[in-house]
């Protein structure tokens, strides 16, 4: 484990903690101290949140399918502790704006633990229902047509792109109505972006999820990248014999790290992800390829964006961000990456390169989206003058 890894462990950790720690006070003090409600209120959420610390440790390890439904649990409460706390500080800071306003008489004011014996537990509804419709919400995607004009000669084929399937997270019923969604485009090149999994090589063919994966029909073939869960959970140039062999069979292309060019019509380049310290560099992985054609980069991360530029690359894909997957995540994650002039979701041209981040087909932790819509991209390629 890396020092930038267990640093966002650390902070993860603070962070539910002192979530955690601001319900349990704000809620408390609207019961008696040795009240029956009190007690359960605070070993419910210190239990939950103690778990979910726990979890967020175990979840950088590779461990087996056992570990799955824990996580979905607590990453459920992860998301219900984050709306809870939306409201709680939006009434606070209502009743902080009647503090300092200056009408001394006020019915909110002189009711205001009333006020919130109510208001807690209707929260409490809401943050759940909220939580049921993200369940919902995850199974249906949409589907996203993205067109991309290049000054070159361009292969007339429909080609898919999904990223973050994260097999273990997403069932293998729900991964197999989304290939069918896929078939039915009736693609000529699938595109897988990384994250396709959240579970180890062997516990992916015991849960069947390789065979689906196999049953995707595409014409050009399906290839894909690592993305930082391959790389936790052991895909990345692995050497053990079995799993070459395996991901022989597995019917998928795993570009790791090099450059192949599909009926000298377009050149794809595969990147390992940017959790992998010594990957190569762009300018390496295409010595051989033909400049002339389309030039596409699959990166996971959309990190690098310089170096594809400096190659003069068409077109990079990727993944990784789930357009933050629930609100308000997906707001303060735009606006974080357009201070910083970065990436975080949908297109982009710089100079010559065009970008697109999709916000992936599956979902973090838990299956569950708010405010945020799972993508199958459909990619189409025309030439301009």
């Amino acid at each position: 484990m890396n020092i930038y890894r267990l640093l966002r462990i650390c902070l993860q950790a603070v962070e539910i903690l002192a979530a955690s720690s601001y319900i349990l006070l704000r809620f408390s003090q609207t019961l008696s101290k040795r009240s029956t409600g009190r007690k359960v209120l605070f070993a419910t959420i210190s239990f939950f949140s103690i778990l979910t610390v726990v979890a967020i440790i175990f979840r950088s390890c590779n461990l087996g399918a056992w570990y799955l439904p824990i996580q979905t649990i607590e990453y459920t409460w992860v998301i219900i502790l984050l709306e809870l706390t939306i409201s709680v500080l939006a009434l606070d800071a209502f009743r902080l704006l009647l503090h300092i306003s200056k009408k001394k008489k006020c019915w909110i004011k002189q009711h205001d633990i009333r006020i919130r014996r109510i208001y807690y537990p209707i929260t409490i509804l809401i943050s759940c229902l909220i939580a049921v419709y993200g369940y919902i919400h995850f199974s249906n995607p949409v589907i996203k047509e993205v067109t991309f004009e290049l000054n070159k000669p361009v292969p007339d084929w429909k080609i898919i792109a999904v990223s973050d399937i994260h097999c273990g997270t997403m069932s293998k019923k729900t991964l197999e109505k989304h290939i069918q969604t896929i078939n039915e485009q009736d693609p000529d090149l699938v595109l897988l972006l990384g994250d396709q999994a959240v579970v180890n090589w062997k516990d992916l063919q015991k849960m069947g999820y390789a065979d689906v994966f196999q049953q995707i029909q595409a014409k050009k073939g399906v290839y894909a990248i690592n993305g930082n869960h391959e790389y936790i959970h052991g895909y990345v140039h692995n050497p053990d014999p079995e799993f070459r062999q395996w991901a022989k069979n597995f019917k998928i292309k795993t570009l790791e790290d090099r450059a192949i060019t599909i009926d000298q019509q377009l050149v794809l380049i595969g990147r390992d992800d940017t959790s992998i310290v010594h990957r190569k560099k762009l300018n390496e992985l295409c010595y051989n390829t033909d400049p002339t054609l389309p030039i596409i980069i699959l990166d996971h991360s959309p990190l690098d964006l310089h170096s594809a530029q400096q190659i003069g690359a068409d077109i990079q894909l990727s993944g990784h961000t789930h357009n933050g997957q629930v609100f308000p995540v997906n707001w303060i994650g735009q606006i974080k990456s357009r201070l910083k002039g970065g990436l975080f979701y949908g297109y982009t041209r710089k100079g010559q390169t065009q970008f697109y981040v999709t916000a992936g087909l599956g979902g973090s932790g838990a299956p569950i989206r708010i405010g945020t819509d799972g993508e199958i991209v459909v990619i189409k390629l025309k030439h301009t003058d």
